[in-house]
């Protein structure tokens, strides 16, 4: 059997009413969403790295190049799922990896866990992440592994799919799996407990503060 080719999807964007142009803010040093690239880069398995940004979002496309980040596929803003179904068909994935934007201090390790579940699954389940809500990890080293195929079932399930689905992505994915999706656990402690995931600006604080430790 072909060894698949995974694919890494950063989803990202300027327009957050809460944080507006957050993936542009500065993160010790450099822009936020180049420090997710850097942490989704530490993963080896993963054979390419596609930011998924708006069509209008030339600020943040230029900022990525700018930091010799090439693989970038535009769509809508408003339709995440067909903005990520974009980027993966593009870039020929078979199986996709799922990190947003606003994860600066996003776990490699963990990233690495979710994926190695996937492939070694003998059950084959198409999807598998380390729910933040259940899992143990923290919120903001959310990771969803899935394949290429469900993704593309979920792109075209207009009759059943809601707008919710294509904002959040992988809602459908879940419902239509049930018991067959996949998670990774960790024991809980007080890290369990964070919020390093950004949404307002004094998320980013908090994040910095904890970055300290990890960033070089």
């Amino acid at each position: 059997m072909a060894r698949p080719q995974v694919v890494a999807i950063i989803q990202a964007r300027l327009g957050s009413s809460r944080f507006p142009q957050k993936s542009l803010a500065d993160f010790h040093g450099k822009p936020m969403i180049v420090r997710v690239v850097e942490r989704v880069a530490m993963v080896d398995r993963i054979d390419r790295i596609v930011i998924a940004v708006p069509f209008h979002d030339n600020e943040l496309i230029d900022t990525l190049r700018d930091h010799d980040i090439k693989n970038i596929v535009r769509g809508p803003e408003d339709d995440v799922l067909v903005r990520i179904w974009l980027a993966a068909a593009v870039h020929r994935a078979d199986v996709v990896m799922r990190v947003t934007g606003d994860c600066p201090v996003w776990s490699p390790a963990g990233g690495a866990q979710v994926l190695r579940a996937y492939l070694r699954d003998k059950q084959r389940r198409q999807y598998w992440s380390n729910d933040t809500l259940r899992s143990g990890w923290p919120d903001g080293t959310d990771t969803e592994v899935f394949s290429f195929n469900l993704l593309k079932r979920s792109r075209y399930a207009r009759g059943t799919i809601a707008v919710s689905d294509r904002e959040h992505v992988t809602t459908w994915m879940r419902r239509n799996q049930g018991d067959r999706c996949g998670m990774v656990t960790r024991e809980m402690d007080s890290l369990s407990r964070m919020k390093l995931s950004v949404d307002h600006p004094i998320d980013l604080e908090r994040a910095k503060a904890f970055g300290e430790r990890i960033i070089k």
